[in-house]
């Protein structure tokens, strides 16, 4: 009864690969364009923290961050530039950079511009 259910286990499985295989094309691919109108959406929200530092003796640790990108494509929730000093970004304290509408998907490459 055992090798009966799993032959029927494997063969339902690559039927089922061979059918998500087949129904893939251009318009479902998951990284695709992150402004994609026609795309199911998802929230994407952006944050910057930042670990403790050693040096006692520093006060201030500012960048001012121009753009942000989602692989290679522009994050349209940020609104920059904005110039932040790190050292108050410590301890959980965190800075929201943008709330915004994606393409559902996966991404794989966050960039911040740094000015």
């Amino acid at each position: 009864m055992m090798k009966k259910q799993s032959k029927f286990l494997a063969a339902g499985l690559i039927a089922l690969s061979m059918i998500g295989f087949s129904c893939e094309d251009g318009a479902s691919d998951p990284q695709g364009d992150i402004n994609d109108p026609d795309a199911p959406k998802g929230q994407l929200s952006m944050s910057i923290t930042d670990a403790p530092i050693d040096g006692a003796n520093v006060s201030g640790a500012f960048v001012t961050i121009t753009e942000i990108k989602v692989d290679g494509q522009t994050y349209n929730g940020f609104q920059g530039p904005k110039t932040v000093n790190l050292l108050e970004l410590q301890n959980g304290n965190s800075l929201n950079l943008g709330n915004s509408e994606v393409a559902a998907g996966s991404y794989s490459k966050i960039e911040m511009v740094i000015n």
